[in-house]
Order: structure tokens, then C-alpha cells, then sequence
């Protein structure tokens, strides 16, 4: 046997290593189970909710419409799996699909989803991860079901029971999971498509692995998806242990918990009977989205602060920048000599949102962070940040959150260190008065949180348990026996809707100045012998006086916009005093 050098051994092991990550990628990543529930003892299985209007049941709104973007028809095809059963473990045998065309028509079904059946049906988390097996290439995978497409585009499914062979959904109060599910685009040869799978709203219920499948009040949900904001910006949303849901919806949008154009109020938690529509909503993915359809932001300049940068000699002040695309800004009135923003000091800072791309201003009252004027001869710095990628993630109705939220920037840069922001103060006040048992988990007596509104946390942030976290420890702490004792209304998230937001890019400019006001005075003078020669010195010699020249006007303009900020007459003597 002939023995390989040392070099030919590791040019061999090269080869090798080559061969198995050209396989990985080619393989690719299933899509579904596989990213929702990575850990096999804490699954996160796909819900059928149409009572509460969650999940992609029949007739759903669009918010709710489970997408599948086929870029090429010829080649592509759409495999799919399931585990289906009544909501909290129950097995059945009468769920449905219908598969729809970019246009809206009926591409496919209804599709019987026979659960006795090899073809469409995961049995295991291991086959959930290896996705589906494609002309046998992914013997670990799942033998899946297969879609073959006529148009490319965004086609959508919807999911439900029927005992009439799919004619109608049964009632709606029927609910329903998927343990296990996989959405794979991918040809014939198992070249897979990642990031083509998206939903505005998902749809999920947090459930104990097999063999029961049932729903618990501390099964932990550990999710991964990612949202496409209008912007192009990609956010990375990593659920940590300890995330405890039961049911709830998974939804990323510009607004918040409400949409009354107000961002400020808009963002705030809130306590909540029902679970809010949260419409309009991003592109959530499954993946990183295909950047072949899906394409990515380039990173935004910086904001210029404008020369110069505060007009007016008396409030309101006009504070000037530029943004080179629409977002929102920062302003950050740098009063007490430490850099950066602190709170309950005289710095001040302000936002502004939805600015659009040009010159901005704003009304500055002249006061600082602790409400007092800032007087002539202050020396200080004003900075301007453009935020660009806002996100919002309001959750319903999840009991507990001990791990908080790891959400990131993921294009058009990695930002791993994204600051998250909340509101669990202004506007959570507890609900009812009692908590001594299961009949009261309408109620939440775990009282309000804090307002991290302005400053914001590095993630992992905005953990909760049995109290707002006032200490923001990671874990949350327990209070007595809020994790332990099976009662809902012991816990912070109960009947709440909490926001975390944020940007995904932020883009800086600083300014130093003095605060003060000047004014410019010159005088218009008769060159009568030409001593000027065309420049602006030498203008005055012996027998010359300033003049008007019959009714001259000086005019101050703004070298950033071109605009007139000032216009006086000249004296008769040729003075003029610009303030």
C-alpha cells in the first residue's frame, strides 16, 4: 500500500474538508423546525388558531399568509412536512392545504394531509433538521410532499381541518399544531433555496417534546427568524431559554402595539384582554432572506450638521442638519462635559422620527435635560444620529421571558451588540386585584416596569418574570414563587402586550459650539478712484464715504440651503447691522 506524504496527506484532508462544506451548502438548511426549535427538549410547533385569528387557516388575512417565493419555476419545486395534532396533543387524521398562485388563484388542493402516511410526515426532530429527502440525497431527512409550480413569484398556503374532504374549515374554535413542519425550496437535485419562506405574523405554541406533545405552562420557546424591514435592513431574532409563551404570535413592524401614527405612545407596552391585530407588519423569514429577491441595504453616510448649526437669536431656536436618506434622528444636546447621553443630568436628548431625506430642523425651546434655560457663553456639543431599520417586537400575553431577546443586526453590516429599547411603565397599571389561584389569570398584580426608552440595553435584553426586572438581571429574577407555581397572573408578561424596539444601523455627526448670538455689520463704500481693483480690500482712500447707492439692501444668506435668513437696508451712510 502506498503511503502518502505529509503534504499529500494534508492536501487529501483539504480536499476532504472542500468536499463536505460545498455538501453542507448545497444541502443547505431546512426551513422550519429546524430554526424555530433548534433543542429537541424545548419545542416551538407551528399553530392553527382561527378563533384569535392566528396562524395561516383557511380565508386568513393576508398578515397571516404563510409565503413561499419560487424565483424560477422550471427548476424550482416546493417540499413540505408536518406532525399534526389537536391543540395539545391529541392525534387526528382530517387536515388540509391549499396552495395559492402569485395572482390569487388555486394553484393546489385541497390537499389531504394524511397522517398515516409516509409521504408529508415528520416523525423526528432529527428528520425535522435534515429536511426533506430529495431523490434520496438527504437519507436522514423526511419523505416530503412535492408542489411542482407553473408561474414563479410569491405563492402562499393555508392550513386547516376539514370533515367534508376539504371543502370547509370545521369550526373555528378547533385548534391545532404542527410539532414538527418543514417549507423547503429546492430542485430535484436537493439544491435548496434558504430565505424564501416568510410570514407577517407567525403563529406558534411552546410544547413539550415527544412522545406527548402537549402544551405547558414552562415549555420554553427558542426561535430564530429574521425581519426584512421596508428599508432593507436584516434583524436577527434570537429567542433565548426561558422564553415562556404558551400560544402567541410573532409579528415585527415599524409602529409598535398600535398604529395611531403617534410613535412615542405607540411603542409602550400595554395591558391587553385580547391579542392586538399587529397588522402591516415586516417580512419575517425563516432564514436569512435570499438577497437574489430579497436585496440588502447599503450601510447610510453620516448626518451633517448644518453651518450654521442654530438660527435665532431667541427661542424657539432652529437647530439645522441633513440626513441622506429617510429614517429617524437623535439629538443629543452634550450639556454636562461627559460624552454621550446621561440621564437626569442637563443633557437633553430629543427624537424625531419618520424625517425625510434633505434638510431637517428642529424647534429647540432652549432648555435643558432638567428643564432650565441654557444661557449665553455655554460651551457644549450637539450630535445628530440617523437610525435607520427601526424594528419593533411586541409580544403578547408570554407569562415569563427569563433569557430576554438577542436581536442583531444582520445586513447590511453585523451590529452583535444592537441596543433594545421599552416602556413597561407608562402604561401598565394591574389588572384586577387578587392572585391566589388559576381563576385569576385574567389578572396580572406583578405591577409596572421600567422605562428604557431613551438609554436602551445591549442585548441580551428585556428579560421579565414575576416583575418588571427593575435590575435588568439576565436571568430575570424569580418573585416568590412566580415560576414554580403554575398561576399566570403571578407573572409580568400576563395578559400584556410588551414592546422591545430599536434601529438596526445608526449613522454619527458632532458639533461644537458656544451658545450665543452675534450680529454682522459692515458698510458699503463708494470706491471712487477704483483703489479696490476688483477685491475686497483697499476699497477705502482719502476723500470716499460709505453710501446706500440709492437704496441698497445687505442680505444674509444661508451657504447650506441658499436661502435669505436676513435682509436689511444700507444707512445713508453706507452702515448696516445684520442680527
Amino acid at each position: 500500500m502506498k503511503m502518502l506524504s505529509n503534504k499529500q496527506t494534508k492536501f487529501s484532508v483539504r480536499i476532504i474538508l472542500l468536499f463536505l462544506l460545498l455538501t453542507v451548502s448545497r444541502a443547505g438548511f431546512a426551513e422550519g423546525t429546524a430554526t424555530v426549535a433548534p433543542n429537541p427538549s424545548n419545542l416551538t410547533a407551528l399553530a392553527m388558531l382561527p378563533s384569535i385569528s392566528a396562524g395561516s387557516y383557511l380565508g386568513c388575512s393576508q398578515d397571516n399568509r404563510i409565503y413561499f417565493n419560487i424565483k424560477d419555476s422550471s427548476i424550482e419545486n416546493f417540499y413540505y412536512g408536518f406532525n399534526w395534532q389537536i391543540y395539545g396533543g391529541t392525534r387526528a387524521n382530517n387536515w388540509y392545504m391549499r396552495i395559492f398562485n402569485p395572482d390569487g388563484t388555486l394553484a393546489s388542493g385541497p390537499i389531504f394531509l394524511d397522517t398515516l402516511v409516509a409521504a408529508g410526515r415528520i416523525l423526528t426532530h432529527a428528520q425535522a433538521l435534515a429536511g426533506p429527502n430529495i431523490g434520496g440525497l438527504a437519507p436522514a431527512g423526511y419523505t416530503p410532499r412535492v408542489f411542482t409550480p407553473t408561474v414563479s413569484g410569491e405563492h402562499w398556503i393555508e392550513l386547516y381541518r376539514s370533515n367534508d374532504a376539504g371543502a370547509t374549515q370545521i369550526a373555528a374554535t378547533n385548534w391545532s399544531q404542527s410539532s414538527y413542519f418543514d417549507f423547503t425550496v429546492a430542485t430535484t437535485s436537493n439544491t435548496r433555496f434558504n430565505g424564501r419562506v416568510h410570514c407577517d405574523k407567525w403563529s406558534y405554541v411552546a410544547i413539550n417534546g415527544t412522545p406527548g406533545f402537549t402544551t405547558a405552562v414552562t415549555g420554553s420557546s427558542e426561535p430564530v427568524h429574521y425581519a426584512y424591514t421596508p428599508d432593507r435592513v436584516v434583524m436577527k431574532l434570537d429567542f433565548e431559554l426561558g422564553f415562556q409563551p404558551i400560544a402567541y404570535n410573532l409579528a415585527v413592524n415599524r409602529y409598535g402595539v398600535n398604529n395611531s401614527g403617534n410613535f412615542t405612545v405607540d411603542r409602550r407596552s400595554v395591558n391587553s384582554a385580547v391579542a392586538p391585530t399587529l397588522s402591516n407588519g415586516y417580512l419575517v423569514f425563516l432564514n436569512l432572506p435570499d438577497s437574489t429577491i430579497y436585496p440588502y441595504a447599503t450601510p447610510p453616510n453620516n448626518p451633517t450638521l448644518l453651518t450654521p448649526v442654530i438660527l435665532e437669536c431667541t427661542p424657539p431656536y432652529n437647530v439645522r442638519y441633513s440626513i441622506p436618506q429617510n429614517g429617524d434622528v437623535q439629538l443629543l444636546f452634550d450639556l454636562n462635559g461627559i460624552p454621550g447621553f446621561q440621564p437626569g443630568t442637563v443633557d437633553r436628548l430629543v427624537e424625531q422620527f419618520d424625517r425625510t431625506a434633505g434638510v431637517n430642523s428642529y424647534a429647540w425651546d432652549g432648555l435643558n435635560g432638567v428643564g432650565s434655560p441654557v444661557t449665553s457663553g455655554t460651551n457644549f456639543t450637539i450630535g445628530s444620529d440617523l437610525l435607520v431599520g427601526r424594528f419593533n417586537v411586541p409580544i403578547y400575553d408570554a407569562e415569563i421571558n427569563k433569557g430576554g431577546f438577542r436581536i442583531t443586526t444582520e445586513r447590511p453590516i453585523v451590529i452583535p451588540n444592537t441596543r433594545l429599547f421599552w416602556d413597561d411603565s407608562t402604561s401598565l397599571p394591574n389588572v384586577g386585584a387578587s392572585c391566589t389561584g388559576s381563576g385569576d389569570n385574567a389578572n396580572n398584580t406583578t405591577g409596572r416596569g421600567i422605562n428604557n426608552s431613551l438609554v436602551g440595553t445591549v442585548v441580551p435584553a428585556h428579560a421579565w418574570s414575576g416583575n418588571g426586572n427593575p435590575n435588568q438581571n439576565i436571568p430575570a429574577d424569580s418573585v416568590g414563587t412566580n415560576q414554580t407555581d403554575g398561576i399566570q397572573c403571578s407573572d409580568f408578561g400576563n395578559v400584556r402586550t410588551l414592546n422591545s424596539w430599536g434601529w438596526g444601523v445608526r449613522t454619527s455627526a458632532t458639533f461644537p459650539l458656544a451658545m450665543g448670538c452675534v450680529s454682522l455689520s459692515g458698510t458699503v463704500w463708494n470706491d471712487e478712484d477704483s483703489s479696490a481693483a476688483g477685491t475686497f480690500s483697499n476699497i477705502f482712500t482719502a476723500g470716499e464715504s460709505g453710501t446706500d447707492g440709492g437704496g441698497l439692501f445687505a442680505i444674509l444668506v444661508d451657504p447650506s440651503t441658499g436661502l435669505v435668513l436676513a435682509s436689511v437696508p444700507v444707512g445713508v451712510n453706507g452702515v448696516y447691522t445684520i442680527p
